[in-house]
């Protein structure tokens, strides 16, 4: 049996060169185990990291139960991360959270009050802290895809969500798709809602900065990915059958 079959829900961590937030990270995880009643797990998945990231985990997994990782053979990106660990997952829920911890673990508490009715519950960063030019990018591009997409996501990057595993495992994934998951869920028939969560601001602001704009034509493919996905999408209707079930 998988290992991850016997808890309420598995949370993904990406990783790739994190080892200067790892600990932090690792502080934050064991806070939330001690103030919780839920039982989960967690799975790291190492992007290929040429730092120590790969090394420190592996002793965290040791002495820590509930603890799992996979590390790939090569580095696949965001979107390959978090697909290699929901393949792997067979909880019947799983959750994503950056170990940069923009977002704090303790916040998943808040995403499955909402999690009974909804395949998928989405974070949504408070920015009503920070400068509103700060994160004016971001709320430009969110804009533009909301307009396309129609999923109603003003904050489709937050670091922080909960979906159920069997919904995930069903879609479609390509490079850059983490940003198109909620809208995927919509299309496929199910439920998509967000919750308001802390923020807290990522270290390494110039490094992120230049990923974010050197990202910006891939999300412009990765846009017209999406348009040409949802208009050849089929879910054919049965008007008449005698099967038991789905």
């Amino acid at each position: 049996m998988n290992s991850t079959a016997q808890y309420e829900f598995t949370i993904l961590v990406p990783v790739y060169n994190e080892d200067d937030r790892l600990q932090k990270f690792f502080m934050a995880l064991d806070s939330y185990k001690e103030n919780t009643k839920r039982h989960f797990c967690v799975l790291f998945v190492n992007d290929d990291s040429t730092d120590k990231s790969l090394s420190m985990i592996r002793d965290y997994c040791m002495r820590m139960r509930d603890c799992f990782y996979i590390s790939l053979m090569q580095r696949t990106g965001l979107s390959g991360t978090i697909k290699a660990g929901i393949s792997r997952v067979h909880s019947e829920y799983v959750g994503y959270i950056d170990p940069g911890l923009q977002t704090r673990p303790v916040d998943f508490e808040l995403l499955f009050q909402k999690a009974h009715d909804s395949a998928m519950v989405c974070g949504e960063r408070d920015f009503s802290s920070v400068p509103f030019y700060s994160h004016l990018w971001v709320r430009v591009c969110a804009l533009a895809r909301r307009l396309v997409t129609g999923d109603a996501m003003s904050d489709v990057s937050c670091p922080l969500r909960l979906g159920r595993t069997e919904v995930l495992k069903q879609l479609p994934w390509f490079s850059g798709i983490h940003s198109y998951v909620p809208a995927l869920v919509k299309m496929s028939g199910n439920r998509v809602t967000t919750v308001r969560v802390n923020f807290n601001r990522r270290a390494r602001p110039g490094r992120v900065r230049r990923q974010m704009f050197g990202g910006t034509a891939a999300g412009v493919c990765n846009l017209f990915v999406f348009m040409w996905m949802r208009r050849r999408f089929l879910d054919p209707a049965v008007s008449d059958s005698n099967l038991q079930g789905r």
